[in-house]
């Protein structure tokens, strides 16, 4: 397996969460999974937001989620940690950085 991705309605609005084993990180494939899920997410829904959290520490998943079309916003803590808080928003789809092509 390469990774997953989940859609989940756990608290408020619905989060996108995804994970990619460490042996297929910088090839674009976790790009392209997060935008493809935020396209079917706004094409199958009528929800207008969609929320992804991620660890202070892990950057690259905050650059991952900023190159395809989150938003940063407050940080909030859970299980002890502060995360950081992004959200797409319908008005604004998700697309990907076609600047760096998938390897």
């Amino acid at each position: 397996m390469i990774g997953s991705g989940d859609l989940a309605r756990k608290r408020g609005p619905w989060e996108v969460s995804y994970q990619l084993r460490h042996a297929y990180w910088g090839q674009g494939l976790g790009s392209e999974a997060v935008s493809l899920i935020c396209v079917w997410f706004f094409a199958y829904t009528s929800e207008d937001l969609l929320v992804a959290v991620t660890q202070t520490a892990n950057v690259r998943s905050q650059r991952l989620l900023k190159r395809v079309g989150a938003v940063q916003v407050e940080p909030v803590e859970e299980y002890g940690l502060r995360q950081e808080c992004f959200e797409f928003h319908r008005s604004v789809a998700a697309a990907p950085d076609r600047s760096r092509p998938a390897r």
